[in-house]
């Protein structure tokens, strides 16, 4: 039951890395700008240097978080599927099934041309 609770949750997980990218985005732009900003680049701010640092990296990170983590539908899908597929391989009964309805359409056919 925790599996379903923590995928009904990935949606507002997605929503929290894309303002967190957002507002480390902004941070980087005008660290940038500030970073660039003196004409000669020997006296540069080492406040915006230090920002830079740690805020590239973890704009990486969340970005790459952002493309793996799927969102609320296509986890249940994964998860709803992903065990039908288990159970139709492990069960003997259920690999018989779509021979079976298979030569049942083909009578259904036959009887009605």
């Amino acid at each position: 039951m925790t599996e379903i609770y923590w995928i009904t949750r990935l949606d507002y997980i997605q929503g929290f890395l894309i303002a967190l990218l957002i507002l480390t985005g902004v941070m980087i732009i005008v660290a940038t700008i500030c970073y660039c900003a003196n004409d000669d680049f020997t006296n540069m701010s080492p406040r915006a240097r230090r920002v830079l640092k740690w805020t590239v990296p973890s704009f990486a990170i969340m970005l790459s978080a952002l493309c793996f983590i799927p969102s609320t539908k296509e986890a249940m899908l994964i998860y709803g599927i992903g065990g039908t597929i288990d159970y139709i391989k492990s069960n003997d009964k259920a690999k018989q099934l779509p021979d079976k309805c298979i030569d049942a359409l083909t009578r259904y056919v036959d009887n009605n041309k």
